[in-house]
């Protein structure tokens, strides 16, 4: 009974650890900040990120919903919402033309 409370304790600090690791989205990059909207695949896509870094992600494919919510972190290309991890493939950015915030996570296109 000891042993098994002591692992779950080692687990749950190493992950705690791991988690101060990675940077708040917003500390790394204030664009971040904002309600995001994507689609893909007949799946639309909202995600909301605030000047805490505090975000909730929501996929909804025709009716199902998956969603995630946490601090956001950024490490390594990577952002971190709660226990779920999206590719980074293109950091927020201004497009000049449209006047639209644009980002790519996990091959599908976010604007604000």
């Amino acid at each position: 009974m000891q042993m098994k409370i002591s692992i779950r304790f080692f687990i749950l600090s190493l992950l705690l650890l791991l988690a101060q690791c990675a940077e708040k989205a917003v500390n790394f990059n204030p664009g971040f900040i904002g309600v995001w909207s994507g689609s893909s695949n007949n799946c639309t896509y909202r995600l909301s990120i605030d000047s805490h870094s505090n975000a909730y992600w929501v996929k909804d494919n025709n009716g199902s919903y998956t969603s995630a919510q946490g601090v956001a972190r950024v490490e390594e290309n990577e952002l971190h919402i709660g226990l779920r991890v999206f590719q980074i493939n293109q950091y927020p950015a201004l497009d000049t033309a449209t006047h639209h915030w644009s980002m790519i996570l996990a091959g599908v296109t976010y604007t604000r």
